[in-house]
């Protein structure tokens, strides 16, 4: 009896450890940035629906989700911001994956109750932040991707050194709330990432003065999973994702 039930223990560990393999191959890991969290959330939710595959997502800003691909966390699918530059040179990302499921804008806010300022233009823009007393977006050293491609964009026109001394930079992501709470008068944070009563969304700054935003996903040149990881992929580029894509403020990718 003695080995019969030793017997049975060994069978019963080994059809254990088989299931949880199983789980584990049926099991993505996502890395991507806080920017896209809603719209990612509730596609996770309908592709396990549809697929009974789980997708396990880290979020984080936009600049820490490139540190942990490029450093060889693991992973299966990535979805991140650019530049792309130390990714692809990691070899961590399989060569030719890159696919782009969706952009966003940059987005300007005031307080409720306070001037809307005109952006509909370039030119509108530029005297927007010139004449705006105060101006905040996130801390870029912080990794957040939104301050990072605005003080690039701010570069990029030239106008950083001339507005620097009213420029309030934002813990995380957090310069909506510098905001609303009249600490600067304008804020800069992407249209994915407003959801704060206490503010008026102005709009998107004209692509002239800051380019959209792409979030591009790339396979796992190490991928546990690389099957249900391309499908997750594709997944993100159907029409169905699109809209919900939208629905988020984003735009989404044409393929």
């Amino acid at each position: 009896m003695t080995r019969l039930f030793r017997s049975a223990v060994v069978v019963a560990l080994l059809l254990c450890v088989s299931a949880s393999a199983r789980a584990q191959s049926n099991e993505i890991n996502l890395v991507t940035a806080n920017l896209i969290r809603g719209p990612i959330n509730e596609l996770i939710q309908s592709f396990e629906a549809k697929t009974n595959t789980k997708v396990k997502a880290a979020y984080s800003p936009g600049g820490v989700a490139m540190q942990k691909v490029v450093r060889g966390d693991a992973f299966d699918l990535a979805i991140l911001n650019g530049p792309f530059t130390d990714l692809l040179a990691s070899g961590n990302a399989v060569n030719g994956s890159a696919t782009t499921v969706a952009s966003v804008l940059m987005g300007v806010v005031v307080k409720k109750g306070t001037p809307i300022p005109d952006i509909s233009t370039p030119e509108a823009a530029r005297r927007m932040l010139r004449e705006a007393k105060s101006l905040t977006y996130p801390d870029p050293s912080g990794g957040g991707a939104a301050g990072v491609v605005m003080e690039a964009a701010l570069k990029k026109i030239g106008m950083y050194d001339e507005l620097k001394t009213k420029i309030v930079l934002a813990p995380g992501g957090s310069s909506v709330a510098v905001v609303s709470r009249g600490e600067a008068e304008v804020g800069f944070i992407f249209l994915s990432e407003i959801n704060d009563p206490d503010v008026v969304v102005v709009g998107a700054l004209p692509v002239e003065v800051c380019p959209a935003t792409d979030m591009v996903g790339f396979l796992s040149a190490k991928a546990t999973n690389a099957a249900d990881a391309k499908a997750l992929l594709d997944y993100f580029t159907s029409p169905e994702a699109a809209a919900v894509f939208a629905a988020h403020h984003l735009q989404p990718a044409k393929h």
